[in-house]
């Protein structure tokens, strides 16, 4: 599985704590994983500390376009892009913020746990799986013009969103994604990358509703700003889990690789 985190260039501390905690996990009772934080442009001061950060962790992918909030949707449809190009399509992803602290164990049984119920549901691909949490309830577009996730009529007409996974984290096949990533280049973007990849482009695939499930309960959980102290002890419950497992750390070794979307 590769897992792309969404970062900014400015948010080193981040990237740092996820590397000494569960992005530091390379192999995992016969599952391998690859953590890569997906990055917009920089200032030129920011660019050299960005710099020396690729060259001793090998771990970024930079694209061409910015950190802001609007941007984000560019971001993740790099990582998508590059996962399309370079990787074989019985892999596994997994996108999402780095703001989170990711239970690998749990993630891999929830895997395991929808690998069984494809045949069991005659399901035709791998589903997605809302490991941080689902739209289970129905949701509206905001149209309030000083909200971030502000959407105008223009961009989306209909009054109800469909389901789709919370961009916090999610995971599915790199099968999915290249259709999710090839049904993109003819659909108009919309800010909410999460409900445009997971519910918009997802109805434009074909996947039924049926197939975003939920994830096993506290795969994942959110870190309310990265405070240290409560990043520190979560990790500590989380890594006693780890115990008696297969686990070794393995580097990261992937190129920085620009895009034009």
């Amino acid at each position: 599985m590769i897992i792309f985190i969404k970062s900014a260039a400015s948010y080193g501390r981040r990237r740092e704590w996820i590397r000494n905690t569960w992005g530091s996990i390379g192999y995992l009772d016969g599952a391998t994983f690859q953590t890569v934080f997906v990055i917009g442009q920089a200032d030129a001061r920011t660019q050299v500390l960005l710099d020396e950060e690729y060259n001793r962790f090998g771990d970024i992918l930079q694209v061409n376009a910015s950190d802001a909030y609007q941007d984000v949707g560019f971001k993740t449809l790099s990582g998508m892009q590059w996962t399309s190009d370079k990787l074989p399509l019985k892999d596994f992803y997994s996108s999402g913020d780095d703001d989170m602290m990711i239970d690998l164990v749990k993630l891999k049984e929830a895997v395991d746990e929808n690998i069984a119920k494809i045949s069991e549901e005659k399901w035709p691909e791998f589903p997605i799986i809302c490991t941080y949490e689902t739209s289970w309830v129905i949701s509206k577009p905001i149209r309030g013009k000083i909200s971030k996730n502000y959407i105008s009529e223009k961009d989306y007409r209909w009054p109800f969103w469909p389901k789709y996974c919370l961009g916090g984290f999610y995971t599915t096949s790199v099968r999915v994604i290249r259709q999710l990533w090839e049904a993109s280049l003819t659909s108009k973007r919309i800010n909410t990358d999460d409900v445009f990849i997971t519910g918009i482009l997802r109805q434009k695939i074909g996947m039924p509703d049926e197939m975003v499930v939920p994830g096993i309960s506290e795969t994942c959980q959110h870190l309310g700003g990265f405070i240290e102290n409560r990043f520190k002890t979560i990790w500590s419950e989380r890594k006693k889990k780890f115990e008696n497992k297969s686990i070794f750390f393995k580097p990261q070794d992937y190129m920085i690789y620009e895009f034009v979307l």
